[in-house]
């Protein structure tokens, strides 16, 4: 090694092994421009001479190589001369800024290092900003001893996050510039962050500074449905805006086409965190799988959920038919079919059901039957039912519906009853029969409702009759006559937009010779003018199958009442008939109707004093109304021996209006009595007297000889329920039964005598 070369080998170990004795005080050495002067002070290390340091301490130099030449103390001269390139000087090389030492000095013992500081750190500006990321910059001076470089960042001053400095560690005494790239930030996010710096001396923070990561797409993430129904469920989601207001809707449909879509409740949704979404949807289809998804939009573009699918619940299935029958006055049964797991029936009394909570629940379960009980008299009622699930809290989409009303309460003067219908029903009162009127819907009635009918047993009020009427056989009358016999009322309950005919029957009315020259009355109000049913494009035409006049294409209810031309008023009772004769218990009166028309019963007169009434005494019953014949039979025991009587009969209707006949019969009573007639007895059975009845009724038949007849009574299976043996006499006979041990219903009596057999139907009502 050359000389120069250990000189600077033997300055670096010196650096930082001497140290030097004595109590001289270290001055500070400013190095600036030529000259041979001094100036006291402290070692000083600067850094402006090049790549190596240089040291100063009372004129000694200690210091290494600089530039292309070494500058050193010459040890072996003792009085440090300067030496320049080999070359000894006593001036300052050219190109160098320091002063040179040019006297003697004190004799160096041990040179030493001087002092390091704490680095210096300067947070700069952020740079490369994205929605996720940042390069972080700064600049640091080590200040003479190595120093590790850090940045802290987070949403906060409290920072969070550390990274390493691309450039640390640092060293050195200059400012140096060092950065640091960080991912995985959110977007639209204010960061704070900031330079740490730190060496041997301390640690130095740099100043806080702050940077906003741009926005993103959102994202959407589809989650599970809720609340599922057959109709309805809540769909569900979580949106993250990443920064950018995000608009938020749900498409949902059968397919992954979707086709519907519905906003979120929480839409617009900001920030940069995941909200949850939602949104109940309705009107959906039971037992049907739904495909949908959760659709985010801001900004910077539009993110699509995953698709999930859920599946309505199925409905409980609608049932497949309901039936109400009226079995008496109070009680309505009702029967209906279907396969759902439970059912519900309610009741309501103005018209149907519109949901499964609009009317009184009258029955909720497994069965599919019921019977309703305690409801009120000639009443109509409208029942509907629905499917149901076991819970109870799931019903059918659909529903079956039945409409019937409760029999009427027996009346002396009129015959009641009420005929519900339903809307789109086209259908008939059923009438007939009890009433003697049938209304049918030819169009159905837009509403449902009912018909309140009243066939009254008296005289209608009179009323100015119409100039003319249609009649069944072509062309029009003048009306003259009204039959006072009875009319009908019908009162409309509801009922909308209908077209129907009406069917009165002719049953009961004696006295008409040609039914195709009869007309109809119709009136809105009792005492107003009648004006002509067949009028307003309507038609009239009798049906001999059902012996009535029917009258069509009719669209408004009032009151009714069968006219002509001329002709007799009959009366309530048609006589084919009236005898009497003497017999050992008396005189035996018997006659015969060939029909009845609201005939309570008859009145005897004997030498125009009444003897017997239909009030006191069975056997006087009328048959109310009866197109047939009938035979009675009555016994005059108050007679004596030798007197002639003379016997006339009355009829009273149902109003208590009694109508005499001029037909009489006189009866002389003599010691060989004999018959004064030669009237001969038949086989017969009337109708039972009351009819409907409770609890008992009075059933009369006629023997054409004296002697024994059975009395059988049936259900409508055919069941026998009530026996008995009379032993009867030649004519007319009467029994009470008794009906207590049975139900409501409509049942058989049958009379048997000889070969003779005749069979009829009674209605009991409880």
């Amino acid at each position: 090694m050359n000389r120069r070369n250990g000189y600077f080998f033997l300055g670096h170990i010196c650096l930082f092994l001497l140290i030097f004795a004595g109590s001289a005080q270290a001055t500070d050495y400013l190095v600036s421009g030529a000259g041979n002067s001094a100036v006291n002070g402290t070692f000083v290390e600067n850094g402006t001479h090049g790549t190596q340091p240089l040291y100063v301490y009372n004129g000694y130099y200690l210091y290494y190589e600089y530039s292309t030449h070494w500058i050193d103390n010459d040890e072996n001269s003792g009085n440090g001369a300067l030496y320049y390139n080999g070359t000894y000087s006593a001036a300052t090389p050219a190109g160098t800024n320091w002063k040179v030492w040019s006297g003697a000095s004190p004799a160096p013992t041990v040179a030493v290092a001087p002092s390091a500081s704490s680095p210096t750190a300067t947070t700069n500006a952020a740079s490369s900003v994205t929605a996720s990321g940042a390069t972080l910059n700064g600049a640091v001076n080590a200040n003479g001893a190595s120093a590790t470089v850090t940045f802290e960042y987070g949403l906060t001053t409290a920072y969070g996050s550390s990274v390493t400095a691309d450039e640390s560690p640092v060293t050195g005494t200059t400012s140096s510039s060092v950065s640091k790239a960080i991912t995985g930030l959110t977007p639209g996010v204010t960061y704070h962050y900031r330079v740490v710096a730190q060496n041997s001396q301390g640690t130095t923070n740099g100043s806080d500074q702050t940077f906003i990561t741009d926005a993103a797409s959102p994202t959407a993430t589809t989650n599970a449905a809720s609340s599922v129904t057959a109709n309805g469920a809540t769909l569900n989601g979580a949106v993250n805006a990443n920064g950018a207001s995000t608009t938020v809707t749900f498409e949902y449909g059968l397919t992954t086409g979707y086709g519907s879509s519905v906003a979120a409740n929480e839409s617009p949704v900001t920030g940069t965190t995941s909200s949850s979404v939602s949104k109940a949807i309705t009107g959906l289809t039971p037992g049907v799988t739904y495909h949908y998804r959760v659709v985010a939009q801001n900004s910077q573009g539009t993110t699509n959920g995953s698709d999930m699918t859920f599946a309505t619940v199925s409905m409980p299935s609608t049932p497949s038919e309901l039936i109400a029958a009226a079995m008496s006055q109070t009680q309505i049964d009702l029967t209906w079919d279907g396969t759902s797991e439970k059912f519900r029936v309610l009741q309501k009394t103005d018209s149907s059901s519109a949901s499964e909570n609009d009317g009184n629940i009258i029955y909720a379960g497994v069965n599919k039957s019921f019977s309703v009980t305690g409801l009120d008299t000639n009443t109509t009622y409208f029942f509907t039912v629905y499917g149901m699930n076991t819970a109870g809290d799931m019903f059918s989409s659909g529903n079956q519906k039945a409409v019937a009303s409760t029999l009427p309460a027996a009346d002396s003067t009129r015959s009641n009853a009420e005929c519900g219908f339903l809307a789109g029903d086209a259908d008939s009162t059923y009438t007939l029969d009890s009433l003697g009127v049938d209304v049918f819907f030819t169009d159905a009635t837009d509403s449902d409702g009912f018909l309140e009918i009243v066939r009254h047993g008296v005289a209608p009020q009179y009323g100015v009759l119409p100039a003319s009427a249609e009649i069944p056989a072509g062309g029009t009358i003048v009306p003259t006559i009204i039959y006072e016999v009875h009319y009908w009322q019908v009162v409309n309950h509801g009922l909308k937009n209908f077209v129907y005919k009406i069917i009165l029957s002719l049953d009961g009315i004696s006295g008409i010779g040609d039914p195709a020259r009869l007309c109809v009355y119709k009136r809105e109000t009792s005492g107003a003018a009648w004006t002509d049913a067949a009028a307003d494009a309507a038609t009239i035409e009798y049906d001999s199958d059902l012996n009535a006049l029917i009258i069509s294409g009719l669209t408004t209810f009032s009151e009714f009442a069968i006219g002509s031309d001329g002709g007799d008023n009959p009366l309530p009772v048609e006589f084919s008939a009236f005898s009497g004769a003497v017999s050992t218990a008396g005189v035996v009166l018997n006659w015969k109707t060939a029909s009845e028309t609201n005939n309570a019963g008859f009145v005897l007169y004997r030498n125009n004093v009444e003897i017997a009434s239909y009030k006191n005494v069975s056997a006087l019953q009328g048959q109310g109304t009866k197109g047939s014949a009938t035979t009675y039979s009555f016994t005059d025991e108050e007679v004596y021996l030798g007197e002639t009587y003379t016997y006339k009969i009355a009829s009273e209707d149902y109003s208590g209006v009694k109508h005499e006949y001029e037909k009489v019969v006189s009866v002389s009573i003599t010691e060989s009595a004999k018959n004064e007639s030669t009237e001969v007895y038949e086989y017969a059975l009337a109708q039972n007297y009351p009819n409907p009845f409770n609890p008992s009724t009075t059933i009369c038949f006629s023997l054409k000889y004296a002697g024994t007849a059975i009395l059988k009574v049936f259900d409508m299976l055919g069941k026998e329920v009530g026996a008995a043996q009379i032993q009867g006499n030649a004519g007319w006979n009467s029994y009470t039964f008794s009906a207590k041990a049975l139900s409501s219903g409509m049942y058989y009596y049958q009379v048997i005598s000889g070969s003779f057999t005749e069979t009829k139907k009674m209605m009991l009502l409880k």
